[in-house]
C-alpha cells in the first residue's frame, strides 16, 4: 500500500469523498499552512500525522508516507514538489505544477532522482469526456487530429477572467496550463504551431 501525505488541505472534503475508493493507497499524513486545516483534514481522513508545513511533516513524520499529493495554492506548488522529490517522495502535483518554466524545469529535475515518480494531476485527462475523446483518437475513429478548441465559461459574469487572489494566481494561469497539458495529451506530442 502506498501511503500519501496531502499537502494543502483546503479541498480535504473532496479527498474524503474519494478516500474510501482508493485502491492500494491511503492518506496517512496532512499538512497545511493553516494548522487548523491540517488537523481537521487529519481527523476527517483518519490520517496518523499532520503538520503546518511539508518541511515539518518530513522532519517529524517523514517515515509515515511514501508520496505527496500537492494541492496547495499554485504559487507554492513548485517549491513543495521540489522539496518532496528531494526527500525521495513520489509527487502528484495539481496543474499548474509551477508558474514559470524555470520552476517547472526545477520540479522535473528534482524528480529525476532514482526511485521518484512525478505526475501532474489534470482532471481533464480523467473526466469521462476527456477519456472518451482520447479513446476515439487512439482508435483512429476521429482520424488524425489537426485542431483543438477548448472553451471556458469561467468569467463569472464579469466579461473577463477573474483573479482569485495573489496567493492562488489567476484562473487563466491555472486553466491555461491545464488546457495546454490536455492538448499535448490529446495530440500525443507538442504542437507544431
Amino acid at each position: 500500500m502506498i501511503r500519501l501525505a496531502l499537502i494543502g488541505c483546503g479541498n480535504a472534503a473532496s479527498y474524503l469523498a474519494v478516500s474510501s475508493r482508493l485502491s492500494g493507497a491511503a492518506i496517512t499524513a496532512t499538512a497545511d499552512a493553516d494548522p487548523v486545516n491540517a488537523v481537521a483534514a487529519r481527523v476527517a481522513l483518519g490520517a496518523a500525522a499532520s503538520g503546518a508545513s511539508l518541511g515539518g511533516l518530513l522532519a517529524d513524520h517523514g517515515d509515515s508516507f511514501d508520496a505527496v499529493v500537492v494541492d496547495a495554492p499554485a504559487p507554492s506548488r513548485g517549491r513543495l514538489a521540489i522539496a518532496a522529490a528531494r526527500a525521495g517522495k513520489h509527487v502528484l502535483v495539481d496543474t499548474p505544477i509551477a508558474l514559470s518554466l524555470e520552476e517547472a524545469d526545477a520540479v522535473v529535475d528534482a524528480a529525476e532522482k532514482p526511485g521518484v515518480c512525478l505526475m501532474a494531476g489534470n482532471l481533464g485527462r480523467f473526466a469521462p469526456a476527456g477519456a472518451t475523446v482520447r479513446e476515439a483518437l487512439d482508435s483512429g475513429e476521429l482520424g488524425e487530429p489537426g485542431l483543438l478548441r477548448i472553451h471556458r465559461w469561467e468569467s463569472l459574469g464579469t466579461g473577463s477572467w477573474p483573479t482569485l487572489d495573489e496567493e492562488q494566481g489567476s484562473v487563466a494561469d491555472q486553466s491555461l496550463s491545464a488546457d495546454v497539458d490536455l492538448a499535448v495529451w490529446f495530440f500525443g506530442g507538442l504542437p507544431s504551431e
